[in-house]
């Protein structure tokens, strides 16, 4: 359990309760009542805002009987002086559906901020909070129950909840924050344009449905050994986006990218991690970078790093580096791939290795391409399709595909240093081209 971030309040009562308890739920108790509830609260905590963005959904449930109960049950224990008090939720308020469930939450630790008193989410075993442990909140220099140093910052809050890592993002440029227990995410964390979040990570973060991570302009910086599992992608940078990641292991579980990078000026940067994907664990479209400092990048099915060969998707740097990358493949009449390079990208690998099982270790349809000292190994001699062609593709090391006359190709270029060294069941590099002298430098 970890404390939730409180200031203390002088404020007690937020409105006369007792004149409200004997209303039951739907049968006396009006939206009319409800609104008057929350109007009465919003101006006592100046956060009229967040209970006007309620007010529509939550009238029905703060009408509640057990809800107005434990408020009247907190005020009572706060103007009365108690502390180290235990507040249990009721089975009613804990069974609500999810939805109804935060909203619930969201009201009564408001509630317990206006009382002045510092608490600890009480979990199950599934992470539903089922009551809090309250005592009161410690003032420091800087003036009686502010809980903040004179001249300092509040500090960032621990992260409890998804409700609570959104709303931390939310309620400033640039925060800092700590999660206190594993989270499930019912829809994207969303970092826009002029936002900043650094997330130190040590627990598992989930988002079941779709991405759990958009960084839409903004950027994100995520540290520590947690993990990031995204049904659809973990994490998506687009329009400026940028994402540090340092350390942690990142999951996608359906097919389509873990981690990409979209739109010019978007940049990802991976140093350390793992990151595993059903297809396709890092990808870049449309002008965007990828840096790949270390770490081991695995995939099950497609290639492991790669672009697209639309046309106008290209324009991508990648640069890999001191990393491991290890190809699978699952769909028959395909073949695993290590790096696919799509589009007039630009592609550094170095001191890294490329491990292609039943596959090809870079396959290039246009792009310039630079490898130095890389050990690429394949495996398989059945070959099959890698990407949108039709095509079947040997067990290579490393095949220049020009033939397939991809958008981009024009000035595509392969430069392979002395230091790359070879363990296939293929080709060392195969050439597939109509020029009559390919782009390709393979150094002695």
């Amino acid at each position: 359990m970890r404390a939730i971030a409180i200031k203390q309040s002088p404020i007690f009562f937020i409105c006369h309760r007792e004149d409200i308890s004997q209303y039951t739920f739907l049968e006396r108790m009006t939206s009319k009542m409800a609104a008057i509830i929350l109007n009465e609260r919003s101006a006592a905590l100046s956060v009229t805002k967040v209970y006007q963005e309620r007010l529509k959904k939550s009238a029905e449930l703060v009408a509640k009987k057990e809800l107005v109960s434990l408020s009247t049950a907190i005020d009572s224990a706060a103007i009365k002086g108690l502390t180290n008090v235990s507040f249990k939720l009721s089975t009613a308020v804990t069974k609500l559906t999810d939805n109804y469930h935060d909203i619930a939450i969201q009201i009564i630790e408001e509630d317990i901020r206006a009382a002045g008193y510092d608490a600890m989410r009480v979990l199950d075993k599934d992470n539903v909070v089922t009551g809090y442990e309250v005592s009161w909140a410690e003032a420091e220099e800087g003036g009686e129950g502010s809980g903040e140093s004179e001249g300092s910052e509040e500090e960032d809050p621990a992260i409890q909840s998804p409700e609570d890592l959104i709303e931390a993002i939310a309620s400033k440029d640039e925060v800092e924050l700590t999660l206190s227990n594993d989270l499930t995410l019912a829809a994207p964390v969303a970092i826009a344009a002029g936002k900043k979040a650094t997330i130190h990570l040590d627990n598992v973060i989930t988002n079941d449905a779709q991405v759990a991570f958009q960084v839409n302009g903004g950027e994100l910086v995520i540290d520590g050994e947690g993990e990031v599992i995204g049904a659809g992608r973990a994490i998506i940078a687009q329009n400026g986006g940028k994402v540090t990641i340092n350390g942690g292991t990142y999951t996608s579980t359906s097919a389509g990218q873990t981690i990409g990078a979209i739109g010019a000026d978007t940049e990802v940067i991976i140093n350390d991690a793992t990151v595993n994907s059903q297809e396709a664990a890092v990808m870049a479209f449309d002008g965007g970078t990828l840096t790949l400092n270390g770490g081991d990048y695995n995939t099950n099915d497609n290639f492991v790093v790669g672009t697209n060969g639309t046309s106008g998707r290209g324009g991508n740097t990648i640069n890999i580096k001191n990393a491991v990358l290890k190809g699978n493949i699952q769909t028959n009449g395909y073949e695993a791939c290590g790096v696919y390079i799509a589009n007039n990208d630009t592609v550094n690998i170095e001191d890294s290795e490329i491990i292609a099982e039943n596959g090809c270790g870079i396959l290039m349809r246009a792009g310039n391409v630079i490898v130095k000292n890389t050990k690429i190994t394949t495996t398989g001699t059945a070959g099959g399709w890698i990407g949108d062609k039709k095509k079947v593709m040997s067990n290579s090391g490393i095949i220049y595909d020009e033939a397939s006359n991809y958008p981009g190709k024009e000035g595509m270029s392969l430069v392979c240093g002395p230091d790359v060294t070879f363990d296939c069941s293929g080709e060392t590099v195969e050439i597939l081209s109509n020029e009559e002298t390919p782009n390709v430098t393979i150094v002695a």
